[in-house]
């Protein structure tokens, strides 16, 4: 059975913000049995993160919990060197959940193919937070 994965969003305006909730909240619902998200402000209890790098107080943020190596960072900044993807704006939402399912994939069968939208993905090392 399919599990909700948390992912914590950190920056953003608050229209791209609305458009990613909304997003996730519509494919989740339309689509039972697949793998789902939950967007959440708290870094904590997530597995991954959404960061806008043209946002240095994010990128501040991420950095001082220490999460860097748990982001997908989204925006004409590169972020950080050691993220797990990058995406350039405008935010697309359909990239950001293929980019996602891509990660939990990836984590669970280590001889999935990379998908083309993923601009940068190093392997997921053992040991940290994806399950």
């Amino acid at each position: 059975m399919p599990r909700t994965h948390q992912v914590a969003i950190i920056g953003f305006s608050r229209f791209e913000l609305e458009t990613l909730v909304t997003y996730f909240r519509l494919t989740t619902s339309s689509q039972p049995g697949h793998t789902s998200y939950r967007l959440v402000r708290s870094m904590r209890s997530s597995e991954l993160i959404l960061v806008d790098t043209d946002l240095p107080k994010a990128l501040n943020a991420v950095q001082a919990a220490g999460r860097a190596s748990d982001c997908i960072c989204i925006g004409r900044a590169r972020g950080f060197g050691n993220a797990l993807a990058y995406l350039p704006r405008p935010i697309d939402a359909l990239r950001v959940k293929r980019v996602l399912d891509q990660l939990i994939d990836r984590h669970s069968d280590t001889h999935a193919q990379v998908h083309p939208d993923l601009i940068e993905l190093p392997r997921h090392r053992p040991g940290r937070r994806l399950q």
